[in-house]
């Protein structure tokens, strides 16, 4: 606990460090009447980028110059030709002004004014096609944008037996649409915020209006327009700045790829936090049972699902606790074993030239290491990899004598469990090693301290104000009907968690002061 602090201390006192923030905000310049100049600074600021289109045209009745200007291979150009360029060139109408020119040519393309030459650029990189006209102070921009996308396919990392096999995109507008299908309600509200200096990401929050605590809201704005950095590439990075307590190894913001598991939390009245560029949509609040809970769940009969749920915690406290239980009881407590597999324990261990926290800790490693190249490598070569890699070790090990076989099997449980909640496979893994030290040093006593100890790390900790342990800790019992089971929607009328504070009970929620947040 006493670290947990420190870290907390060191992330408070770094909030008044200025940040280092690449700069990148260009002052306003305004567009000049001379089209030469107007395109020769735009040419200029882009470092005369290659993919940078520029086509002169003429007004066939008045001759006047203008210039269309798009970044190649985000504009949908035959939509820039047909519905622009065509009408214009062919026009029998005298156009002098940009007033006339939408009269005439640009009935039929969504279109809106630029007065800002930086802002001109920054429009021409998000994907919109710039047109200027001499003699002119304002520009018109054409919103025809053409990215190309990911198609919408089943999630890899959430995969499902039955319900949606659609899973969000990289692109933004995609997993706004794949929402709205999901709910149709006026109420349902997109807010887009930009953050990062150099990269200009849209953030959008989304929620729905009669439901969300306006305070919720309103905080987790609040934390995102403080977040001042150059780089924002993944939610990840905006992960990382709102989370209450970023030294702890637990995540307490949600992710997700499938927009009905999204849904289904903002209808809880969470937030949604998507990011342009990534497929991974985050909410908040996060409680820790909601790791123990997948979306299939409610797709399917509540028996099964119920003993699944039950299954999910039971895996959870034997992938962090059974390598550090089995150093205890061989170390400490050998009492405690039946005297037939003690005596074939020892038997299979006999010749092993390592003490057991040693080997325990080897096997651990090497368990991590192939199951991070299995990730890393190409999906075919990275399956067959780890399933013989394990294999081959193993049985290789086993007969060299560097490690017993009972080992073996404790590392197989413990990783086969530790896959059960993937949520909190990352954690549970640190916890593994962790739960070892105090094992090795005063036995079972040590590992029951540990517990207590996570226990009341876990009851320290908050998700955007809410007790990470809600509704265990503090007990809300209203909402134990789905925590360990998950009971029929009969047995109760208020379909809604009482845990998440909605608009209907503002009172209910409390923020820390603004330094413990952030």
């Amino acid at each position: 606990m006493g670290l947990f602090s420190f870290l907390k201390k060191v992330r408070r006192s770094q909030k008044n460090v200025e940040p280092k923030s690449s700069n990148v905000q260009l002052e306003k310049r305004p567009i000049e009447k001379s089209l030469y100049k107007n395109v020769q600074y735009i040419k200029s600021t882009l470092g005369n980028a290659p993919d940078l289109v520029i086509r002169e045209v003429i007004i066939r009745e008045t001759n006047l110059k203008g210039a269309i200007l798009f970044i190649d291979g985000i504009v949908d150009e035959n939509l820039l030709n047909e519905f622009f360029l065509t009408p214009l060139l062919q026009t029998d109408e005298e156009i002098e002004t940009l007033d006339q020119l939408e009269q005439t040519a640009l009935q039929l393309l969504p279109i809106s004014r630029v007065k800002d030459l930086n802002i001109l650029i920054k429009e021409l990189l998000s994907g919109n096609s710039i047109f200027l006209l001499e003699g002119q102070t304002e520009a018109i921009k054409l919103a025809i944008s053409a990215w190309e996308m990911r198609s919408i396919d089943e999630p890899e990392t959430e995969a499902t037996v039955r319900g949606p096999r659609e899973g969000f995109n990289e692109t933004l507008g995609v997993s706004l649409t794949l929402i709205r299908r999901k709910i149709v309600n006026p109420n349902l509200r997109f807010e887009v915020i930009t953050v990062g200096a150099a990269t200009n990401t849209k953030v959008c929050l989304v929620y729905i209006h009669d439901l969300a605590s306006p305070r919720l809201v309103k905080e987790i704005k609040k934390r995102i327009n403080k977040i001042e950095h150059d780089t924002i590439l993944e939610s990840g990075y905006i992960e990382e700045f709102i989370e209450d307590d970023p030294s702890s190894i637990f995540p307490t913001i949600g992710n997700t790829e499938k927009p009905d598991k999204l849904a289904a939390k903002i209808l809880e009245g969470r937030i949604g936090i998507l990011v342009d560029g990534t497929p991974i949509a985050l909410t908040i609040p996060y409680l820790f049972v909601e790791a123990f809970q997948t979306a299939e769940d409610y797709y399917s009969r509540q028996y099964y699902s119920s003993l699944v749920r039950i299954i999910r915690f039971l895996s959870f406290g034997i992938s962090i606790n059974f390598p550090a239980l089995y150093v205890a009881t061989q170390n400490f407590h050998k009492e405690m074993i039946p005297t037939e597999l003690l005596a074939s324990i020892a038997a299979a261990r006999e010749g092993v030239p390592f003490p057991l926290v040693m080997e325990l800790v080897m096997m651990l490693i090497v368990f991590e290491i192939l199951r991070e190249a299995g990730v890393r490598m190409p999906q075919a070569i990275g399956q067959a990899m780890s399933i013989v890699g394990a294999l081959i070790l193993g049985d290789a090990a086993v007969q060299a004598g560097v490690v017993g076989t009972p080992t073996i099997i404790i590392i197989g449980i413990t990783g086969i469990t530790s896959f059960v909640v993937t949520p909190l496979s990352d954690s549970s893994a640190i916890l593994r090693f962790l739960f070892i030290v105090p094992a090795s040093i005063i036995g079972l006593y040590g590992l029951i301290l540990a517990n207590l100890v996570l226990l009341v790390h876990l009851s320290s900790i908050k998700s955007a104000g809410i007790p990470y342990l809600s509704p265990i800790s503090p007990a809300v019992f209203n909402d134990w009907r789905d925590v360990f089971i998950r009971l029929h929607p009969n047995f109760y009328k208020d379909t809604r968690a009482k845990s998440i504070p909605l608009q209907k009970d503002p009172k209910k929620y409390r923020f820390e002061p603004e330094d413990e947040q952030l």
